[in-house]
């Protein structure tokens, strides 16, 4: 079952509160890739894996400066 719209933004509403509380915290949100992209769609998930994996290898400062990572660029 799909979410309802206004239901879908009181939650995206809802975790930029909780960003905002963690500061080393990242959302990304994967549109339309159901709950389990990582068996069901593996081709559209793969980027998202990627950066991910790009995240762990950098260093707290260097998150900072980030911009040109595709993932936190999404919006």
């Amino acid at each position: 079952m799909q979410k309802a719209p206004s239901e879908t933004r009181r939650w995206l509403d809802d975790m930029a509160v909780t960003l905002k509380r963690t500061p080393s915290a990242a959302l990304v949100v994967m549109k339309v890739l159901g709950h389990f992209p990582m068996s069901e769609k593996t081709t559209a998930f793969r980027p998202y894996f990627q950066d991910a994996l790009e995240l762990m290898r950098i260093s707290q400062t260097e998150l900072m400066y980030a911009d040109g990572l595709r993932w936190i660029s999404n919006g």
